[in-house]
């Protein structure tokens, strides 16, 4: 007998505890195929899935010191897909 709250979903797999709700609700986002560095994919996906964020809260959030952050931030601004909005990063 399983002891955890996760049930199994009617397809046979095991539910996660996300509801159907919250599932639909994630974004679809696609790395751009010529980011290779795995921090450059995470702040692209960070500043994807949370919106307009400052460096102070990418700091925080992905536990990245703020030189780190910085340097990335910048790097894909320089690549087009990022853009400064007043102290914010957004996606370009």
């Amino acid at each position: 007998m399983r002891t955890d709250a996760r049930a199994d979903a009617p397809d046979g797999s095991e539910d996660s505890g996300a509801s159907t709700l919250e599932r639909e609700r994630a974004p679809a986002v696609a790395v751009p195929a010529d980011l290779e560095s795995p921090r450059a994919k995470l702040v692209y996906l960070a500043v994807a899935v949370w919106g307009e964020i400052s460096a102070d809260d990418l700091c925080e959030r992905l536990a990245l010191r703020k030189g780190t952050v910085l340097s990335i931030a910048n790097g894909l601004r320089e690549r087009g897909y990022l853009e400064r909005r007043g102290m914010e990063y957004a996606l370009a």
